[in-house]
Parts: structure tokens; sequence; C-alpha cells
């Protein structure tokens, strides 16, 4: 096994709800980097291929949600993030993490 797998950030599920997952994103925004971030994002049920994008998606969805008070289907985003982090909990430990 590399070295490098042992360096590797976790992989954690984008979880919208979650205040530090945005702010994180936010921070990717101002510097358009991912260097200070400990983790590596993914988005259930999305192309991973545009992560931002999917992420952007998520985050309009929220927004709209808190300010319009309808609601959106915030709840299904929520159980696959649950699911999405069940799957990446299941990786084998020293390989990602």
């Amino acid at each position: 096994m590399s070295l490098l797998a042992f360096n590797l950030r976790p992989m954690v599920a984008f979880d919208v709800f979650n205040k530090e997952h945005r702010r994180l994103y936010s921070q990717f925004k101002r510097t358009q980097s991912w260097g200070n971030c400990p983790y590596r994002f993914v988005v259930p049920d999305t192309n991973q291929f545009n992560l931002v994008g999917s992420i952007e998606n998520l985050l309009l969805l929220y927004y709209m949600d808190r300010e319009f008070g309808k609601p959106l289907p915030m709840n299904t985003a929520r159980k696959d993030v649950q699911k999405m982090q069940k799957m990446v909990d299941k990786q084998p430990k020293g390989l990602y993490n």
C-alpha cells in the first residue's frame, strides 16, 4: 500500500445542514482552493464530475427553503446524505483514512 493512502483526507458526504460544511464551501469559493479543507466531499446521487455545481444546487434548495418556508425535497436530501455517509464509513480503514 502506498504511503499516500495514509495521508489522504477522509471522504465525507456533503451535508447542507452542517454549518461547518457550508463554512468550508464558502472558504473554497473565496480562495478557489480546497487546500484548507480537512475533508474530500462527495455528494450523493449526483455526477461527481461537477462537485461544485452539485453543492451549489444543494445550497440553493437549502436557502430557498429557509427563505420561503416551503417544503422542498430537503428531507430526501438529508436521507441521501446519511446513506452516502454510511457507504463512505464502510470503506476499509487505512485505505482512505
